[in-house]
Order: C-alpha cells, then sequence, then structure tokens
C-alpha cells in the first residue's frame, strides 16, 4: 500500500520530489491556483515555506494535506472525520466526498467544516467538483449525480439525475434516467456535466434543463470510460475496451460535442487517471495513469516537430513512460509509435439504438470488470 504523492518532471520523466504523510491511500488531489493569496500554513512554520505551488491532498486516513511543491513539506493538514474519496477546491474552499454519502465544504485557513450533507444513501462518493454560478456536483458509485447551490455557504439540492429525461437527437427517449453503472469521473462545463461509467458511452446532463443524453466513446461491445478531463473547450476521455485489456484518449469539443479524433499508440493499458495542461504556451500536453506507469502525450508544432521526426502522425506524439511500479526509482522509457485513429460510425445512430429501452444496468459479462487495485495511479495533476 502505498500512501505517498509524488511528484514528477514532465519534460524528461525523474522523480524529483516524494511526499509521505498520509497513513491511508491518497485517493484525490487538486492544485491551488498559483495566483491564489493563501499561504495556508501551520502556526509553527516560518512564512517562506508558503510561498510557491501548493497541492491539496485527500485521504482514506480521514484527512486533507496540503503541500509546497517547491520543497515537498507538508503545510497544513486537516482532519475530515470520515474517509475522503474525492476533492475539489475554489477560492479558500475545499469540497470532500466521502466514502458514505457525506459531501462537506470546509474552510482550509480556518481549518473548519462549513456546512454538511448526507446524501446517495450513504453510497461511496466517487467525484465532486464545483461547477459554475455557485453550483457544486457530486457522482457516486451508483450512477446518481447530484448538484446544489451553495451560494449561501448551505448545501441547497438543485438538480439529481434520477429527475432528468434522456434525450437523442434532440427527441424524447424515456421521461426518466435511470442508471445503476458506476461513475468514475465527471467535468463541468456551464450548466452542463459529462461524466463516465461502466459502459460505452459518455452522458451529458443538463442540470438546468433536466436533460441527459449520450456520445459515443467506444465502438466496442464491453467498454467503458474510466476518466475524463477537460481545458478550454476540449473534453479529452480515455476509452477501455475490456476484449483486448486496451485503452485510448478520445478528444472532442465541449461546445457543440463535436468529435476530433482518438489517440492511440497501439499497447496502453488500462488509463485510469488524466490530466493535461498547455506547454509551450499553446500545444497541449497530456499525462495519463494507469497500472504502474504514467505517460506524457504532446501535441507538435506541425510546422516544426513534423520535419524533425517522421514517425510523427497526425500532430501527436506519446513522448515518455515512466515507470512507478518501483516506486524508488524513475526509470525513462520512451516511445516512438503513436497512431490517431477516427471514428467513422455515425455518432447519433448508436446512441439512439443504445438508448431506447436501456435501464445502463451491468451486463453479465461486464460485471467481471477488473477492480482498480492499490498498484495503480489513482489520481494525478498537471
Amino acid at each position: 500500500r502505498d500512501t505517498t504523492l509524488k511528484l514528477w518532471d514532465a519534460a524528461n520523466g525523474n522523480l524529483t520530489i516524494s511526499m509521505g504523510g498520509h497513513t491511508g491511500p491518497v485517493t484525490s488531489l487538486t492544485m491551488i491556483p498559483a495566483d491564489d493569496p493563501r499561504y495556508i500554513l501551520d502556526s509553527d512554520q516560518e512564512d517562506t515555506l508558503g510561498r510557491g505551488r501548493k497541492v491539496i491532498s485527500g485521504s482514506t486516513d480521514c484527512s486533507l494535506r496540503i503541500w509546497a511543491l517547491d520543497t515537498g513539506l507538508m503545510l497544513t493538514r486537516l482532519y475530515t472525520y470520515s474517509p475522503v474519496q474525492c476533492i475539489s477546491y475554489r477560492d479558500g474552499i475545499v469540497a470532500t466526498g466521502s466514502d458514505a454519502g457525506r459531501v462537506e465544504l470546509w474552510d482550509i485557513e480556518k481549518k473548519e467544516s462549513i456546512c454538511s450533507v448526507i446524501s446517495f444513501n450513504e453510497e461511496l462518493l466517487t467525484s465532486i467538483l464545483f461547477c459554475e454560478e455557485n453550483h457544486l456536483a457530486a457522482s457516486s458509485a451508483t450512477g446518481l449525480i447530484k448538484v446544489w447551490d451553495i451560494s449561501n455557504n448551505t448545501l441547497t439540492i438543485k438538480a439529481s439525475s434520477n429527475e432528468a429525461s434522456l434525450w437523442a437527437d434532440d427527441k424524447l427517449v424515456s421521461d426518466e434516467y435511470s442508471s445503476t453503472c458506476r461513475i468514475n469521473s465527471m467535468v463541468n462545463k456551464g450548466n452542463k456535466l459529462y461524466w463516465g461509467d461502466e459502459n460505452r458511452n459518455i452522458k451529458v446532463f443538463d442540470y438546468l434543463d433536466a436533460k441527459i443524453y449520450k456520445l459515443t466513446n467506444n465502438l466496442g461491445e464491453i467498454c467503458m470510460t474510466d476518466c475524463m478531463t477537460s481545458i478550454n473547450s476540449l473534453l479529452i476521455s480515455s476509452s477501455y475496451d475490456l476484449d483486448n485489456g486496451l485503452s485510448y484518449l478520445n478528444v472532442r469539443k465541449m461546445d457543440n460535442d463535436e468529435y476530433l479524433c482518438s489517440i492511440d499508440e497501439g499497447s496502453t493499458e488500462r488509463v485510469i487517471s488524466i490530466s493535461c495542461t498547455f506547454y509551450k504556451d499553446k500545444l497541449l500536453r497530456i499525462c495519463t495513469g494507469g497500472s504502474y506507469e504514467l505517460r506524457i502525450w504532446d501535441q507538435l508544432d506541425m510546422k516544426k516537430d513534423i520535419k524533425e521526426s517522421s514517425w510523427i502522425v497526425e500532430g501527436f506524439r506519446h513522448s515518455l513512460g515512466m515507470q512507478v511500479g518501483d516506486l524508488s526509482s524513475a526509470n525513462c522509457i520512451y516511445y516512438d509509435n503513436f497512431d490517431v485513429i477516427i471514428d467513422t460510425e455515425s455518432e447519433s445512430e448508436s446512441d439512439v439504438e443504445d438508448s431506447i429501452g436501456d435501464s445502463e444496468e451491468l451486463t453479465e459479462e461486464a460485471s467481471e470488470v477488473p477492480v482498480k487495485n492499490e498498484s495503480n495511479s489513482f489520481c494525478l495533476i498537471l
């Protein structure tokens, strides 16, 4: 069982800092924005320790901890009384989700709880995030999403996915959406929540209009979406095919849900965490975590990098992989086999077929999905 946080240099794959302090598995991470003025120090620490980038970690040891990335030192910790499964941060407030359905808001400077609610019938929460217009959303292991209004530092229920209707091609399919599949990940844009679960489609929940529709994320029969992330107007999601045991990434626009491409180098095993950022000001860098390995995917400058590397295809390359099975060392393995595949199936047709009469129950084959184990990279940030 690993209880540490590790900082890697994405440029060369070297492990730079290992941070220890949690006594249980680290389940979630979030970065405090660079322009956030809060130092968040314990009283016995010097002010210089709080400068620079900071990250918040949540763990099953019932604590939140805040770390200085330039030194690897823990700045402060907060006892949460419940195992932390997921976290989100905004303006000095941390939202946490527990393994017993508790959603809670914390003031990290005062180290105290602001408000909390036990929801989801005490089910395990899988993701939580601040949305626009003072809304907070959380998802459960039994397929339910709820949205709260937090404008007055209270948790007032705003919407629930089980009260939404199901749509396809702007046509009503069902007056009531029902699902029991574990929700693995969730992102937000505007009043829409995109989530991935143990089925092949991404679901989109317009929580103001109480409507849900689907986007194809895999063409196989037994597939799932383990993780997703967004940056600007792009949605990047993983797709895991149980038939071959491999994953790839799908990229689409969130403004109109337009599918752009799939990133696949042909040997990527199950991807269960993902993050992305920009490097060189405008190029996209994606980091994926799975069994014993982190992988970095870099978008290329088409005018410059294509001329230097003849094996580059469609503007991306798999630049390096960091082996994390043996956490005492960080061997860097470079890959130069990268392909981009394009989905040619009509998304709307497959969605209609999959939507009608679909209760989203797991099939007998899908119920034998391999569970995530403690050797995997559960969470990562760039």
